[in-house]
């Protein structure tokens, strides 16, 4: 399935963002990942939900490989 995320440069929580974006690189999972100003708060979701919803749009429409 298609994974993606982001994080606030001043999130609490972008250390361990960092970590698993590392972890996944690391295995070879594909992702998206971003980082941006702001914190882990509604100004930040408000800003980054619309490429949250662009992306996970873009991979439930996009032609899926033969299994």
């Amino acid at each position: 399935p298609a994974l993606r995320f982001d994080s606030g440069r001043d999130d609490p929580f972008i250390d361990a963002n960092r970590r698993l974006h590392a972890d996944l690189l690391a295995a070879g999972i594909a992702h998206a990942y971003a980082e941006h100003e702001g914190g882990h708060d509604w100004a930040y979701w408000a800003l980054h939900l619309e490429d949250t919803l662009r992306f996970f749009g873009q991979a439930l429409t996009a032609p899926q490989a033969a299994a």
